[in-house]
């Protein structure tokens, strides 16, 4: 897709990220990819406060929820800071964005996807890390977390044996795995 310097306004009302400009969009073997970054802000030091540095971008290779039937890569080029403090401990440091967790496989996005495709239809984590192109470990990995935060105890389907409970720990109980049986 043909975007401008200040990037691709079509491309960002779907991708409806706030924060986020897609500089780049298009179909890879089969797959939507999205190159983006985020829109210029004011960045504080983690650790004494004083007003970061630019200090350079790092790609961070994202999967996003599907768009129609295609898998959507995204690109985010994150900012990299460094202190301005000399006597700060903190050298340097990557934006965050609420659109993904430090080092983080999947967007939050994918992830809301992803249970609420496990609480409401007849699927399975196998079949929806496949929808998503990554593995099983790394979408249960993020989901377990986002099921447990829903809820106490969530009943989800894990791709490898029937319905498992989760307790708050986000461990399946109840079941094979616990060591017991339902």
């Amino acid at each position: 897709m043909d975007c401008s310097d200040d990037g691709c306004p079509t491309a960002a009302v779907m991708f409806g990220v706030t924060g986020m400009r897609v500089l780049a969009a298009g179909e890879l073997g089969g797959e939507l990819h999205l190159l983006v970054e985020t829109v210029g802000q004011v960045e504080g030091c983690r650790s004494c406060g004083v007003v970061a540095v630019a200090h350079g971008r790092r790609e961070h290779l994202l999967r996003d929820a599907p768009f129609g039937h295609r898998r959507v890569v995204v690109m985010w080029r994150k900012r990299i800071f460094r202190c301005a403090e000399p006597v700060c401990p903190v050298g340097t440091f990557s934006e965050e964005h609420p659109m993904a967790g430090h080092r983080a496989a999947l967007t939050r996005r994918a992830i809301t996807w992803a249970v609420d495709a496990l609480e409401q239809d007849d699927t399975t984590v196998s079949a929806l890390a496949r929808r998503l192109g990554v593995g099983w470990h790394t979408l249960w990995r993020a989901a377990k977390v986002e099921a447990a935060a829903r809820s106490p105890v969530q009943g989800v389907w894990t791709g490898w044996r029937p319905l498992a409970w989760m307790s708050t720990s986000g461990d399946p109980v109840g079941s094979a795995a616990a060591g017991t049986s339902r």
